[in-house]
């Protein structure tokens, strides 16, 4: 007999895995923040904070800000400087 762990979110039970790939999240995250103690609403709430960013520029999706250097072909210290002015456009941190 397995040793499962439930979590309830709103008005439906997952285990642990259920959670990960319902919410798009690691599974080694979830399993972390439940064994920390965080239970239902808490552990999404954590572990979707702790899921890797994504930064939004000019309507573009990145995972990086380093990947979105890339895209525009100019180095990380120019995006770092330019980003949120007129001339590159609003960055802006996301959670995929």
């Amino acid at each position: 007999m397995t040793n499962a762990k439930y979590v309830f979110i709103g008005i439906h039970k997952y285990n642990l895995k259920e959670l990960s790939k319902q919410y798009n999240l690691t599974y080694s995250s979830v399993k972390k923040f439940y064994n920390l103690g965080y239970r239902n609403n808490l552990l999404l709430e954590k572990a979707k904070k702790a899921a890797r960013p994504a930064y939004r520029l000019n309507g573009n999706l990145f995972h990086s800000r380093n990947e979105a250097a890339k895209y525009y072909q100019i180095a990380k210290s120019t995006l770092y400087r330019k980003a949120n002015s007129e001339e590159l456009g609003t960055i802006e941190r996301c959670v995929v």
